[in-house]
C-alpha cells in the first residue's frame, strides 16, 4: 500500500502520556524537562543532529510496541534479524543522525519486517515544511521489469524528455545504484513484491529527496524512444506545488469507475478497483445489486469467459471481497481467520493516534485471550444462484493486495482460473490488516503497522510468502496501455498453446 498517507494530526503529547512512560526513567525525565521546549522549536533545523539518547528511547518504544501489537511479527523475518536491524539503528545513533537519516533507519526496520499494511510518514510539521520548502525530482517514472522509464516530464525545462524514455542516470549515479539504495527502504508484503518496484515508483520523488539527496538541480541521462544514443539535460528541482501543476494522471491513481462491466461476444468483463466500503458507496452503485445483476446477465447470455479485473485493487472489506468470490465458486471453501491485538494492552498507549477495528462486521469473534481477539475459521458458501461455471481469467498486478489478493489465492487453489498480469502484492498464506498509526514521541514521525492478521485458511497446497504468480506474465505499464481486447488476445493465444 503508497507513502502519501492522511493521518489524524496529533501535534503534542498530553498529560496522560507522561503517566504512560513511567517504566522508562530517561524518557520520564525527558518529558518533564525537555519535550515542551523541543516541540516549541518544532525541529525546524532538520539538518541538525538529533539527541542520541532521545532517539534510542524512541527506538526502544517502537521495538516494544511492535512486539506487543503486531500479530505474526516474525512471519517473514526472524527474531534475530528483527533484533539486528534495531541494533544497527542504535549503532547509527552514536554516529549522529539527522531527521532524514533517522527516518531512513525507521524505513529499514519496516522493510526488514516485510509485512503489508505497514508504512511510515513524515511528521506533520515536516510535511508542512517540506511542501513549502523542499524541492523534488520533477519526473514521474515507472518500471518495466528492471528498466526505468520516464512516464511524464513535470519540469519547466525548455527541452522536455519524451514520455517512455529510458532513465540511465541521475546526477551521474546510475539508476541501478539509486534503486539498490532505495530497495532497503521500500515497503513490501512477504516476498510478493520484493522484486517489484511499484512502491518505489509511486513515491520516487519523495524517496529520492528523503533517502538520497535534495539537490537544487538534476542532471538526467536518458535514451529517447527509438533512439540509439544517450542524451543529457539539466533541470531545476521543483516544489511539490509546481510538480502537481504539470503532473498528469498516474497509473495507480487513475480516475476510473470503482465498478465496471463490459461484454464482447461470449466474453464478459467485471472490474472493481477497491473493496473499501466507503469507495464502493461513493461509486453511486449498490455493490451487491451490481454484482447480482451482472452474474444474472452472464447466465442469461450463456457467457463462457469472464475477465475479473483486480489491477490496482488494494483490498478493503473482507466481506465485500467474499461476496464477489461467492459467485466464482461451485462449492463451499474455507475463507479467512483473523487475529487482532486487543486495544487495551499497549504499554505506551498514548502514542497511538489512529486505528481501525471492525469487530462484528467482517469477522466473528470466537476466542479472546490475554493478547488477541481471534475469529472463527469462516466457511464461504457459493452464492444462492447465478454462480459462474465458465472460464475465469483474473487480471492482476502487484497492487492487487490484501483482501483482493486473498480471493486470488483462493481462486488459484480451488478453481482453474487463469491469471494474467503480475504477481499479486500480498502473500497467498495471508496478510495483515486493521492498521494502527503511532506517533513517535519526540520526532512525531508516523509509523503504521498491522494490528490484525488475516490467514487464508482456504489456501494450503499453494500457501507461501509469495503472491499468486501469473500464468501469462505482463510487465508493469500504465493501465491505459492495455485495454481489455489486448488481454483477450493474450488469453486466446495462451489457450491455443499445447
Amino acid at each position: 500500500m503508497r507513502y502519501i498517507l492522511f493521518f489524524l494530526l496529533w501535534s503534542s503529547i498530553n498529560v496522560s502520556a507522561q503517566k504512560a512512560f513511567k517504566n522508562d526513567e530517561h524518557f520520564e525525565k525527558y518529558l518533564q524537562k525537555h519535550l515542551q521546549k523541543a516541540q516549541q522549536k518544532k525541529l525546524q533545523s532538520y539538518d541538525a543532529p538529533l539527541s542520541a539518547k532521545t532517539i534510542k528511547t524512541e527506538l526502544r518504544i517502537l521495538k516494544h510496541t511492535l512486539k506487543e501489537g503486531q500479530p505474526q511479527l516474525f512471519l517473514y523475518t526472524s527474531e534475530a534479524k528483527f533484533d539486528s536491524v534495531f541494533s544497527s539503528a542504535f549503532h547509527a545513533c552514536k554516529q549522529g543522525l539527522t531527521y532524514k537519516t533517522y527516518l531512513k533507519e525507521i524505513a529499514k526496520i519496516q522493510h526488514a519486517i516485510g509485512a503489508g499494511h505497514s508504512n511510515w510518514a513524515h511528521a506533520p510539521d515536516y510535511q508542512s515544511y517540506a511542501y513549502n520548502n523542499e524541492t523534488y525530482f520533477p519526473f514521474d517514472i515507472r518500471f518495466e521489469g528492471s528498466t526505468c522509464r520516464i512516464y511524464h516530464d513535470c519540469s519547466n525545462a525548455t527541452k522536455r524528455i519524451p514520455n517512455g524514455s529510458i532513465l540511465i542516470a541521475i546526477n551521474d549515479r546510475p539508476i541501478s545504484e539509486v534503486l539498490n539504495e532505495l530497495k532497503s527502504c521500500h515497503d513490501k508484503d512477504g516476498l510478493s513484491n520484493d522484486l517489484s518496484f511499484h512502491s518505489i515508483t509511486e513515491s520516487f520523488p519523495l524517496l529520492y529527496n528523503t533517502f538520497i539527496a535534495a539537490p537544487e538541480s538534476f542532471k538526467v541521462r536518458f535514451v529517447s524512444p527509438n533512439a540509439q544514443q544517450e542524451e543529457e539535460i539539466t533541470t531545476k528541482a521543483l516544489l511539490q506545488t509546481q510538480i502537481n501543476t504539470h503532473r498528469t494522471k498516474r497509473y495507480f491513481t487513475g480516475k476510473q469507475d470503482v465498478l465496471r462491466r463490459k461484454a464482447q461476444d461470449s466474453a464478459a468483463y467485471y472490474g472493481i478497483s477497491s473493496f473499501e466500503k466507503s469507495k464502493l458507496q461513493q461509486s453511486g452503485l449498490n455493490f451487491e445489486q451490481f454484482t447480482h445483476y451482472f452474474f444474472r446477465d452472464l447466465a442469461t447470455n450463456e457467457t463462457s469467459q469472464l475477465y475479473i479485473d483486480l489491477r490496482g485493487n488494494r483490498g478493503g472489506s473482507l466481506k465485500s471481497a467474499a461476496h464477489l468470490l461467492s459467485y466464482l465458486i461451485q462449492d463451499s471453501v474455507a475463507y479467512v481467520s483473523t487475529e487482532v491485538t486487543k486495544l487495551n494492552n499497549y504499554t505506551y498507549d498514548p502514542i497511538r493516534i489512529q486505528y481501525s477495528i471492525r469487530y462484528g462486521t467482517d469477522t466473528s469473534i470466537d476466542t479472546i485471550n490475554s493478547r488477541y481477539y481471534i475469529s472463527k475459521e469462516t466457511q464461504l458458501a457459493p452464492a444462492p444462484q447465478y454462480n459462474f461455471s465458465g472460464q475465469i481469467i483474473v487480471m492482476t498486478d502487484n497492487l492487487t493486495q490484501s483482501s483482493a489478493a486473498s480471493i486470488c489465492a483462493i481462486l488459484n487453489e480451488h478453481t482453474d482460473a487463469i491469471f494474467i498480469g503480475e504477481e499479486t502484492g500480498s502473500p497467498t498464506v495471508g496478510n495483515g490488516g486493521n492498521p494502527v498509526t503511532i506517533a513517535l514521541p519526540y520526532t512525531q514521525i508516523r509509523y503504521v503497522f498491522p494490528q490484525g492478521y488475516h490467514k487464508n485458511i482456504g489456501v494450503t497446497k499453494t500457501a507461501s510468502a509469495h503472491g499468486v504468480l501469473p500464468d501469462i506474465p505482463i510487465l508493469n505499464k500504465p493501465m491505459e496501455f492495455y485495454d481489455w481486447s489486448y488481454y483477450i488476445d493474450q488469453v486466446q493465444d495462451y489457450l491455443k498453446t499445447p
